[in-house]
């Protein structure tokens, strides 16, 4: 008997860890689609989304504002470019990846040396929303953002 529940281990520890390293995205990819579905208090996805993205070069902290509705997260960045265009693209990025992956988070604050900008999910609009939401992995988000990014009207009316 212990035999048979020593292989019943086993095999249940094989199929594990075989089962994970199938799953894991290959080698220098990130697979940020995973923490979809999180949540602004779960400070580790929201961690690991801000660290992978390519505007993190100058992070310094993060703060999540969950005590009361509306949630929030502000970013600090420091020694940035400083122009208005480095700095929308920090928080255009950044709000969009947040709005995205986690499903409560109704306003995302980027803070610099330069100055604070915050834009709210409310802001976005039912069409920009709608197809956040339909973004199923990092390439169609990345396609959004670059298209937003393009368009100056929108950036300034989602900056106000």
């Amino acid at each position: 008997m212990k035999k048979l529940l020593l292989w019943a281990v086993a095999v249940a520890v094989v199929l594990i860890i075989t089962i994970r390293i199938g799953s894991s995205p290959a080698s220098g990819e990130s697979d940020l689609f995973r923490y979809q579905n999180a949540y602004v208090g779960d400070n580790s996805a929201v961690g690991a989304i801000v660290g992978s993205l390519s505007v993190n070069k100058n992070f310094k902290e993060m703060a999540l504002q969950t005590k009361e509705k509306p949630y929030g997260i502000v970013l600090k960045y420091v020694n940035t470019d400083g122009t208005a265009a480095g700095i929308q693209g920090i928080a255009v990025t950044n709000a969009f990846y947040l709005f995205a992956l986690i499903q409560n988070v109704d306003w995302v604050e980027v803070d610099t040396d330069a100055g604070a900008s915050r834009i709210k999910r409310s802001d976005l609009g039912r069409e920009l929303e709608g197809r956040l939401a339909a973004c199923t992995n990092e390439e169609e988000l990345n396609e959004l953002v670059q298209e937003v990014l393009g368009d100056a009207p929108r950036v300034k009316e989602l900056l106000k």
